[in-house]
């Protein structure tokens, strides 16, 4: 499990913010157990989904496909709160209505670059990589990379995104260096 130890620190920030304390401890273990009994997720790549409350947590192992992104669509929504990974991603799909095929968005907060409905961003200057630093999520591969300063947070507001040549997105499950990269501008 890539980073196990980055998504066990978010998983004990949100059960401490949503429930006061942490009440399911080893995420590892829990997994662990749930993969033991499916041996069909050995072949193939899955993205595993953890979802609880205060009393259950469940395991579900889920078939992956990276969808191809071709292009972005600027949505802005000054409301939106992603703050934690909830199972409720109903303000994505409202954003996303009428997105064509292969059409992604990129989210604008308070006219700052945030992310897209299923990653994180970072945007190349023709030097270095940047993320903004208000995300909506802070994505456990974001974390990661800026840990190893490959990747730096800032502010970048929708004003500026001319100043940037690429733009980068990444997730847990796309790791940095198979991320889909597109130009900008990309219209």
């Amino acid at each position: 499990m890539p980073l196990i130890a980055l998504h066990q620190l978010r998983f004990e920030k949100t059960q401490k913010e949503v429930f006061g304390s942490i009440i399911h401890s080893s995420l590892k273990d829990t997994i662990d157990l749930q993969a033991a009994l499916r041996r069909d997720i050995n072949t193939g790549k899955y993205k595993c989904r953890v979802v609880y409350d205060d009393q259950h947590i469940s395991v579900e192992f889920i078939p992956y496909h990276q969808a191809k992104i071709d292009r972005l669509k600027i949505v802005t929504d000054d409301e939106i709160d992603y703050h934690l990974k909830y199972e409720d991603r109903t303000c994505f799909k409202k954003l996303k209505s009428g997105s064509g095929e292969g059409t992604e968005i990129l989210i604008v907060k308070n006219n700052l670059i945030t992310d897209t409905s299923f990653s994180n961003v970072a945007l190349w200057d023709g030097i270095k990589w940047f993320t903004p630093a208000a995300p909506l999520l802070e994505g456990i591969q974001r974390a990661f990379l800026i840990s190893r300063k490959e990747i730096f947070p800032e502010e970048i507001s929708l004003d500026e995104l001319h100043h940037f040549k690429k733009i980068k997105l990444f997730n847990a499950m796309i790791h940095w260096e198979e991320a889909p990269v597109l130009d900008i501008p990309w219209d």
